[in-house]
């Protein structure tokens, strides 16, 4: 059973799939409520990411926002996890006081590690 430490989760999900599953299940596991972030969130701008260049590109980011938060609903939807114990958030990490204004501080960050 999960403890009441909020636990967040951050990526691109373009578009959303197993692997993403199974990283929001794991915080899932950890804690509630949790926060997924969803970086890239504005449509019309794009921001270069040195350890991985194509992320950066129009054509690896063809989901807004919107359609994101869709797609991790619905997989909420079919794990039965409640809406009281999730919610999603755009996050801009060029905006170091976005991130600050949108992730509580004393929350546990989970993080995936695929890049060098």
């Amino acid at each position: 059973m999960a403890h009441r430490r909020t636990s967040v989760v951050i990526g691109r999900f373009q578009p959303l799939h197993y692997g993403h599953m199974e990283y929001i299940l794991a915080a899932l596991e950890r804690g509630v409520p949790l926060i997924v972030g969803i970086t890239h969130p504005d449509p019309d701008v794009y921001y270069h990411n040195a350890s991985d260049p194509h992320r950066s590109l129009p054509s690896a980011n063809p989901f807004s926002f919107e359609m994101r938060s869709l797609m991790i609903n619905g997989l909420m939807r079919i794990l039965r996890v409640p809406e009281t114990d999730y919610c999603i958030v755009p996050v801009r990490f060029e905006s170091p006081e976005d991130c600050r204004a949108r992730l509580p501080r004393d929350a546990t960050i989970y993080v995936t590690i695929y890049d060098d």
